[in-house]
């Protein structure tokens, strides 16, 4: 007994052997030097190296106490299986059942099985892990899946025995073999996960040692350290370039490389690098360096110390690295900005910028000299100080819109405005803005040009007024030439029809003797002749006065006139008229009334505005005359039912040869002046002229004239005045 246990323990103790050497040889050689084929090569070397695993363990054969021989081959095989996939298995069992079929014996066939129940069961077992993701099995899921493979290659034990026999043996020995394949396939599966943290640790390694050495070529940093003790100089490859020094220089100490700084930049970086060691703080400096080719080159040094004490350190490493274009982009942008800022401050329209909360951000010469700020009173500020306080809110909309929404250019904000501005002491002015939308560190900001349109508005405006003007003059040089052509046409027909009748009774007259006329028919041909010369006159008297009027040359004497005697003589005046036309006078003034007015004027003005009303009314009809008191004035009013006058005509009817076209006169022609006259006596001599009518329907004259005790209260009295 004590012989089968020896030999069961060295059985153990070769197979556990040379496990252990296989997996430690593996471990090693991926450590050192790494092992990370892809796809089929790796499954095809993972199959190599378990396949020679397990040939090695077939050749030393583990003896059972009852007789019963096994080995650790499920170890290898499985785990192959999982780790390496199909390939990795069908490489492993394959090499296991050609050396146990090389090995021979009765039981050769269940030897072959157990290799392939094996090499499925880890095959599964790797899909499994593989569809959750996962790259090992934990120490829980190692021994169940040592327990599965173990079950399922148990059958392969009774190949070849006896079926009762098998039986006997297997109920005998498979404690041993389960235990032998759980610590088999456990050892070798904790071997390949640290195998494989080993791996993904490298790589990891590997990915940020490349990234890093990617950032610092593009970056063009160097590393470089310093050993006090040991006087060791390091310089990476990176160091080397942007330092353009060989190695040698950099083994034969800072004396050789630091020749390459500019004197003027070394002395001050010995001061920091003497400050910083003695106190044992960071040490940080920018100098420059002249390369072997004559380029200078700007370096900035990072660098700390380790170990030691302060002011007597170890060891001094750090980093350099070349900013020679960052600084050249510095002086560019910072030359860039005087530039602008000279072109800014020597524009003539103010400029302005704002970022996204309206604040103001730039203010230019210009624009201190149009709003009247300061540029220090203005940085900050929001922009709607320089609007009135109306304007703000719907302004501060806007700006948001055009900051806000870059895709939109058709806003009210884009393009030119003109927008009232405010300065700084109230003063409200137009102001021409152009805008424009930019970007700072990725947030939205505004541009403004602004110009006072002052002077430009005031010189649109005087240019319209000019415009408006000359269009007035226009408009009153084409009146006065149509009121010329009226006034020839009235004039000639008015002075043709009585001269007609002038010339031709006058003939007769002439020829009365030969024609032996009666004296009833001579007397009145004389009478037409004489109504037709005062008719003529009274034309020529109202053209006269007319121009008088105008010229400011008609005099009027101012004084107390009774209303109710002028309109009595008015009525007897045209009574005549009147009988022709059978129109009844209707003269309802009040006897009371007294005016201060020239006694003439107001007789002339009765007199037109009853003719006119008799002219204009229809036969039978009646004109009436009113008169009442309002306040210190007199108010007579002339009412008729005649043709009344056109509504497009009434607000013209009184200007001078202006009549009604569609009047319905049945005795004389108007001139159209009788209006005119009436209005312009009317109203020199402090009275007012009112029109209203109604085509169709008549029409009412009202004048207002000032009672004469009106103007006894005042400092007026009696005199003589001028018509302007």
């Amino acid at each position: 007994m004590a012989l089968v246990d020896h030999q069961l323990l060295t059985g153990l103790v070769a197979n556990f052997g040379l496990l252990s050497a296989m997996a430690a040889a593996m471990f090693m050689l991926v450590a050192r030097y790494g092992f990370d084929p892809p796809g089929i090569q790796g499954q095809v070397a993972i199959g190599l190296a378990f396949g020679l695993m397990t040939v090695m363990v077939i050749q030393l054969p583990v003896v059972a106490p009852d007789g019963a021989v096994f080995d650790t081959r499920a170890g290898p095989v499985v785990i192959a299986g999982v780790v390496g996939g199909p390939l990795a298995a069908a490489i492993v069992a394959t090499s296991g059942a050609v050396a146990r079929m090389d090995i021979g014996g009765p039981y050769v066939i269940g030897g072959v099985l157990s290799f392939v129940v094996y090499a499925l069961v880890g095959w599964a077992a790797g899909v499994l892990l593989r569809r959750r993701k996962r790259l090992s099995l934990g120490a829980v899921e190692l021994p169940a899946l040592a327990i599965v493979a173990t079950i399922f290659a148990g059958p392969t034990l009774l190949v070849g025995h006896d079926l009762t026999q098998g039986m006997q043996i297997l109920a005998r020995s498979w404690p041993l073999i389960l235990a032998v394949n759980i610590a088999g396939i456990v050892f070798l599966g904790l071997i390949m996960r640290e195998m494989q943290r080993v791996i993904a640790e490298r790589d990891h390694h590997r990915a940020v040692s490349e990234s890093s050495l990617m950032a610092r070529r593009l970056g063009r940093i160097g590393i470089w350290r310093y050993n006090f003790r040991t006087r060791e100089n390091f310089w990476d490859e990176l160091q080397l370039q942007i330092m353009d020094v060989d190695r040698t220089d950099v083994d034969a100490g800072p004396i050789h490389w630091a020749r390459n700084v500019l004197p003027e930049d070394l002395a001050a970086l010995r001061v920091q690098y003497e400050e910083a060691r003695q106190y044992g703080r960071m040490f940080q400096g920018d100098f420059r360096v002249r390369t072997r080719s004559g380029e200078v080159r700007n370096i900035r040094g990072l660098a700390a110390f380790r170990g030691g004490e302060p002011g007597d350190p170890d060891e001094m490493f750090g980093v350099n690295w070349d900013v020679t274009s960052q600084v050249r982009a510095e002086r560019e942008m910072v030359q860039s900005r005087d530039r602008l800022d000279a072109i800014l401050e020597s524009a003539p329209d103010a400029i302005l910028t704002v970022d996204e909360r309206q604040q103001i951000t730039g203010f230019n010469r210009a624009a201190e000299q149009l709003f009247q700020w300061t540029r220090g009173e203005a940085m900050g500020a929001p922009i709607g100080m320089l609007l009135p306080p109306g304007n703000r809110p719907g302004h501060s909309n806007l700006v948001t819109r055009y900051l806000t929404e870059a895709g939109e250019t058709s806003r009210p904000m884009a393009g030119l405005r003109i927008v009232d501005a405010l300065r700084k002491d109230g003063e409200v002015f137009p102001a021409l803005i152009t805008l424009g939308r930019f970007e700072v560190q990725g947030r939205p900001a505004g541009a403004a040009i602004i110009r006072d349109m002052t002077l430009m508005v005031e010189a649109n405006d005087a240019l319209r007024t000019m415009s408006e003007e000359l269009s007035k003059q226009l408009e009153i040089a084409r009146e006065a030439n149509a009121t010329k052509s009226r006034f020839l046409a009235h004039m000639s027909h008015e002075l043709r029809t009585p001269l007609n009748a002038v010339l031709g009774f006058s003939e007769m007259l002439l020829s009365a003797r030969a024609m032996k006329l009666p004296s009833e028919r001579v007397e009145d041909y004389a009478r037409d002749i004489n109504e037709s010369g005062r008719h003529l006159l009274s034309l020529i008297e109202d053209v006269l006065e007319m121009s008088q009027i105008e010229d400011g040359v008609l005099n009027l004497e101012l004084g107390p006139v009774n209303v109710a005697e002028v309109v009595g003589e008015s009525v007897d005046t045209i009574a005549l008229l009147a009988r022709r036309r059978s129109v009844s006078i209707q003269n309802d003034v009040r006897d009371d009334l007294t005016v201060f007015v020239d006694h003439a004027a107001l007789h002339r003005c009765i007199v037109n505005l009853l003719s006119n009303a008799a002219r204009f009314s229809r036969t039978g009809g009646v004109v009436r005359i009113v008169s009442r008191t309002q306040a210190d004035r007199v108010v007579i009013a002339v009412a008729d039912r005649g043709v009344g006058i056109p509504q497009v005509l009434l607000d013209r009817i009184t200007e001078p040869f202006v009549t009604p076209r569609n009047a319905y006169r049945a005795e004389g022609q108007s001139v159209g002046l009788g209006l005119a006259i009436t209005r312009s006596l009317i109203e020199r001599m402090d009275g007012e002229f009112r029109i209203d009518s109604t085509e169709n329907v008549g029409t009412t004259v009202t004048i207002t004239l000032p009672a004469a005790h009106a103007a006894d209260n005042s400092d007026a009295g009696p005199g003589s005045v001028g018509v302007a």
